[in-house]
């Protein structure tokens, strides 16, 4: 995990940028699901969602603080 490897200012500061990107990440999902309605591709639709930006941001992740 990045965050053990930060002196711990850099990783309050990864702490505080996760939790904005986790509201992002479910905002945008949701907004996803709402536009497919209560058909049964809005769940799927969702997860994928979920899936699709949690592994983008994790590959962000790892390349930021590769170095680290």
């Amino acid at each position: 995990m990045a965050e053990k490897k930060l002196p711990p200012d850099d990783a309050a500061l990864l702490r505080k940028t996760e939790r904005a990107w986790l509201a992002y990440r479910d905002a945008q999902c949701e907004a996803v699901r709402t536009l497919l309605g209560e058909g049964t591709k809005a769940p799927v639709a969702w997860m994928s969602c979920k899936l699709e930006l949690t592994h983008k941001r994790t590959i962000d992740i790892q390349t930021t603080y590769q170095n680290h």
